[in-house]
């Protein structure tokens, strides 16, 4: 039974696929046993490769799974359920300390935007979360050191709708409008040569 287990493994690393990091771990029995996670006693590392492209996508779509509950269980949000989750991207693999000792995590990067006191969006925020190759068993979430909050795309700022606003030129009834301010009795004389100066200007905006 022992040499048949052996067998499979090394078939499995003969085929051409996408490898996953597993451990053959000797047991307190003298047999042989493999697991996801690093052996306790004696053992040794084996890069085994996946048996088919479903058993992949199962473990990409359990990865993202995890690290979506892990966001929202991990993370202190005003408002839990305003939370959208903008992206969640595999990352491949990393070794990350882990119960006292060092495994192979498959690393996520996720993308969630959510709502402040002020029930607007705060802007999007990265966060890195690792899981267990199968995607099955969160290790680590935090969020990203270098992540900063990134503008809510959806609502212009201030300042671009100001440049957006200086970058257009007058209408003729903006142009009217500021004729009558100008014309105003309760103008100063440098009030009013200022104001027929930005008429002027208005006038000749688009035939420069």
């Amino acid at each position: 039974m022992h040499r048949m287990k052996i067998f499979i493994f090394v078939a499995l690393v003969a085929i051409n696929l996408p490898a996953m990091a597993l451990y053959k771990c000797a047991t307190p029995s003298g047999g042989t046993t493999f697991q996801d996670v690093p052996c306790t006693g004696t053992g040794e590392t084996m890069n085994v490769q996946a048996n088919s492209k479903q058993a992949i996508d199962s473990s990409s779509s359990s990865g993202n799974s995890t690290c979506e509950k892990a966001l929202l269980t991990t993370q202190k949000f005003n408002d839990p359920y305003s939370v959208q989750i903008v992206s969640i991207t595999k990352s491949g693999t990393e070794a990350i300390p882990y119960a006292n000792t060092s495994v192979v995590a498959t690393k996520y990067l996720l993308v969630a935007n959510a709502k402040n006191p002020n029930g607007a969006y705060e802007g999007e925020k990265s966060y890195i979360c690792y899981t267990s190759p199968d995607g099955m068993r969160l290790l680590q979430f935090t969020a990203s050191s270098n992540s900063r909050n990134r503008p809510n795309t959806n609502q212009p700022s201030v300042e671009a709708s100001a440049k957006a606003k200086s970058a257009r030129c007058p209408t003729l009834q903006e142009i009217k409008d500021m004729e009558t301010t100008a014309s105003s009795i309760r103008l100063s004389d440098s009030e009013r040569k200022e104001r027929l100066k930005q008429i002027g200007e208005a006038r000749l905006c688009g035939t420069k």
